[in-house]
């Protein structure tokens, strides 16, 4: 045996009986230090055969099994079994790594068309029948509108779904900010029998007053209890099974009545909720920015136009996805649910919310929620029918220009502006 040969063994040796005190998440480092040391010195042997003499006719250098060939020594010896097993451990997690986020191209709602109504009694079946078609063609619009403009496919951040995997077919919900998301994670709440047994509602109360109670804030009814009761597969295989064989669900309504929901929610309190996002320092910052000085409005909070110049400025410069992300009320839908890679097959609309909730009930079989299912929104009047007053206070450049920042999602899901155009302000007067 050559020197060279003695101290490769020998460094391969020490290498081992690191390998005992090292933990196993380890070892894969371990075996590139030994593969990298037997190299060295191979290298080292190599030179040295080069110096004495010509290489032989057919001899092939570099490559480590080759090197351990020439010396006679096997792979196992090198790279202990217990690494050879972590190595293919590793392969798999990348490779189930690889199966979420899914990307599941639009299909002009395929699997919706598919569907055997058959087993559907006959009232059921005509309304599910007839109701199917504007189903189906918003599907088709969202695909071309994918098609024609490329959209990102994925995104860096994946949706969050709220999973029903009890229902058949089963539901995958992508919830958005200020479209009907309190409502169906209520109605998703009383889906999971939220709080039928929760002995700290008052017994004294009526069955409709209890009803009503346990599906409060006051008594744990929240965002964070839907998703627990609903939550993701396991693994991200799993995840991408469940989102291929259940109905993917959103809900959208018009961009801009969704924008002026923002507004009243996030900039007309002192404490909007989450507090974490600090949206009354925001408030602060958009008035000390947008307020003339000349303004007779004293009011602490932002009015509608100096929120909407915010919004135009402050999304300028966003065009990827990624970029968007920082974004956190008022994202576009083709960001925030991943609308152009998750292939929705039922898009439900806020303006034929009754119609298209008793479609998807139906469906699946929602018992529950038959008779159940209302629209929540802030006390008093609702943003659409507020929508002209608000948006009369905009000029037509302002309103062009958030049209443009949100044009994808009036593409995608058939809305207009000529309506709100036609109220607009003619110039671009001070916002005061």
């Amino acid at each position: 045996m050559t020197s060279a040969k003695r101290n490769c063994m020998a460094g391969i040796e020490r290498l081992a009986a690191l390998e005992k005190k090292m933990p196993a998440r380890k070892l894969v480092g371990l075996s590139v230090m030994t593969a990298a040391f037997l190299f060295i010195a191979n290298v080292g042997i190599r030179k040295t055969a080069t110096a004495t003499g010509p290489r032989p006719v057919g001899a092939r250098g570099g490559g480590l099994a080759e090197h351990l060939k020439l010396q006679n020594i096997s792979m196992t010896e090198v790279i202990p079994k217990s690494t050879v097993v972590l190595e293919s451990n590793e392969k798999r997690n990348f490779k189930s790594r690889k199966d979420w986020p899914a990307v599941l191209q639009p299909s002009n709602a395929e699997d919706l068309k598919n569907t055997d109504f058959s087993k559907y009694n006959s009232e059921d079946r005509t309304l599910l029948e007839a109701r199917l078609p504007v189903l189906v063609d918003r599907a088709r619009q969202v695909g071309e509108v994918c098609r024609r403009s490329r959209l990102p496919l994925r995104t860096q951040q994946p949706p969050r779904f709220l999973w029903d995997k009890t229902h058949s077919p089963s539901i995958v919900w992508c919830p958005i900010y200020k479209v009907a998301s309190t409502t169906w994670l209520i109605n998703f709440l009383r889906l999971a029998h939220f709080n039928e047994n929760n002995t700290a509602i008052p017994s004294n109360a009526t069955k409709e007053e209890q009803d009503k109670l346990r599906l409060t804030h006051r008594y744990g009814a929240s965002h964070h209890a839907a998703f627990t009761a609903f939550p993701s597969p396991g693994s991200p295989r799993a995840k991408a099974r469940a989102l291929r064989e259940g109905v993917r669900v959103i809900i959208v309504r018009h961009p801009f009545t969704r924008i002026l929901s923002a507004y009243r929610d996030k900039m007309t309190k002192l404490k909007p909720l989450p507090l974490k996002y600090k949206f009354r320092d925001l408030q602060k910052a958009i008035i000390a920015k947008y307020r003339s000085p000349q303004s007779s409005d004293n009011s602490t909070f932002p009015t509608f136009p100096e929120f909407v110049q915010y919004v135009i400025d402050s999304t300028e410069d966003l065009v990827t996805a990624k970029e968007w992300l920082k974004v956190k009320c008022w994202r576009p839908y083709w960001v925030h649910c991943g609308v152009c890679s998750t292939d929705y097959n039922i898009i439900m609309k806020l303006e034929t919310m009754r119609e298209d909730e008793q479609f998807l009930i139906t469906l699946s079989s929602l018992d529950e929620l038959k008779g159940q299912a209302t629209w929540k929104h802030l006390r008093g009047n609702s943003s659409v029918q507020l929508a002209d007053g608000f948006f009369a206070q905009l000029t037509r450049r302002q309103m062009a220009q958030l049209h443009r920042r949100y044009q994808q999602d009036f593409e995608l899901f058939q809305y207009d502006i000529k309506d709100y155009l036609a109220k607009a302000k003619a110039d671009d007067s001070q916002l005061v």
